[in-house]
């Protein structure tokens, strides 16, 4: 077994054999997370913290987690990976349409048409943008994307 503890899947602990619904899991936890700023499931002890895993019902959710946030955690974290989020009928679209997403344009975001938040201003690909103070202001300057990139790194980011 490897990967993050916290971050395995139920089918993963019980060594059942696994698929790719082990990632819409993963995905939950690093939903949640990103949300709470801590993983779901916490235990210094492995045989407690996989066996909080097994009953992911047993989640206390943060007091400012919208209604829409608990129920897609909720449709992502479901023990039986054929009844996850992610693995039901219409796959990926199940989350795409969820209502917590429903500001999100995917279209646009397909298209690599939304704008980054927040542009850095670097003079060299070598720089480390999170040397430099924030800057909101949209980017004034030079931005990263008028450095050029070399094709042997462009093309391991073709397909994102």
């Amino acid at each position: 077994m490897c990967g993050t503890p916290s971050y395995l899947a139920p089918e993963i602990i019980a060594g059942n054999g696994h698929g790719r619904a082990v990632d819409w899991w993963s995905f939950g936890i690093l939903f949640f997370e990103m949300l709470a700023g801590y993983p779901p499931f916490i235990d210094d002890n492995p045989s407690y913290l996989f066996s909080k895993i097994r009953e992911p019902e047993t989640i206390a959710y943060p007091e400012f987690f919208t209604l829409e946030s608990i129920d897609l955690i909720k449709k992502l974290l479901v023990v039986d990976p054929t009844r996850r989020y992610g693995m039901l009928r219409r796959g990926v679209l199940d989350i795409k349409l969820h209502p917590f997403f429903s500001s999100i344009d995917w279209a646009v975001i397909s298209e690599r048409k939304l704008p980054a938040p927040i542009k850095p201003r670097i003079s060299s690909p070598t720089d480390n943008p999170s040397e430099f103070p924030d800057d909101k202001s949209g980017g004034v300057g030079d931005l990263i994307e008028d450095i050029p990139v070399p094709q042997e790194i462009q093309q391991i980011f073709d397909s994102f």
